[in-house]
């Protein structure tokens, strides 16, 4: 109750004295609606395979004339357990990004199946789907939009949905993990139900990272980057076939 009410106070600050050159924004990750939502026999397999004891994940985002740099701040528990790492697979599978407004560019940098890629793509390639629909954050009434995509899994593809409340009547465009295309400050972010993004911290900080793009990783499109995944899932499944048979 403490950290939402902290949570509100801090989001009506912030619009309090939107005009200040934030150029810093801190977004911290939580568990989503499914699964806070799961059953007791499910939160026990849980806790068999995955530590359920971890911190909350949290990001950064540097901000300077249109450029942007995004990257967890998070550091991950390197122990021996056998446990899986919930927030590893999240930090992993979702890399680093920089963006350039002007050049229209953004770059993911994220390693998958051991090497190391930059996915390009522009920055209003996303087919937003805007909603009537509103949500009130800090006193604030903040517009939705989603989008769905269909990711490759073991047995079958499916369906992921990424909702977004985001506020127009601010003077930069914020926006993390890629999701660009849509104007004003990105508040919260739902993943498909699963993780839950918040903005939980904005800043004017006299020095940052230096802004710049990625230098190490093969340069490949956001289509290209998904092909090697789905063929890859696609080999998978042909082998379990061949093994029930």
């Amino acid at each position: 109750m403490k950290s939402r009410l902290f949570l509100i106070t801090f989001l009506l600050n912030i619009f309090l004295f939107a005009q200040e050159n934030y150029n810093h924004f801190i977004y911290t990750i939580t568990s989503g609606e499914k699964m806070e939502q799961n059953s007791n026999d499910q939160k026990i397999k849980m806790k068999e395979i995955f530590d359920v004891n971890e911190p909350n994940i949290e990001y950064e985002l540097f901000y300077d004339n249109g450029k942007t740099f995004f990257t967890p701040i998070t550091k991950l528990n390197n122990s021996q357990s056998s446990l899986l790492s919930l927030n590893k697979i999240f930090i992993d599978t979702k890399g680093e990004y920089y963006y350039d407004e002007q050049s229209n560019l953004i770059e993911n940098s994220i390693e998958t199946f051991n090497k190391k890629y930059i996915i390009e793509s522009s920055y209003n390639e996303i087919p937003w789907i805007r909603t009537n629909q509103t949500k009130i954050i800090a006193d604030k009434t903040c517009k939705i939009a989603y989008y769905q995509e269909t990711q490759p899994g073991t047995k079958e593809d499916r369906n992921y949905v990424y909702t977004v409340c985001f506020v127009e009547d601010f003077d930069k465009n914020i926006a993390p993990f890629g999701l660009t295309g849509l104007q004003g400050i990105v508040l919260e972010i739902d993943f498909n139900g699963f993780k839950k993004a918040t903005l939980t911290e904005m800043k004017s900080s006299k020095t940052t990272k230096k802004i710049k793009p990625f230098t190490k990783g093969e340069k490949i499109s956001k289509q290209e980057h998904n092909k090697i995944i789905e063929d890859f899932f696609l080999r998978r499944r042909e082998r379990m076939n061949q093994t029930i048979e």
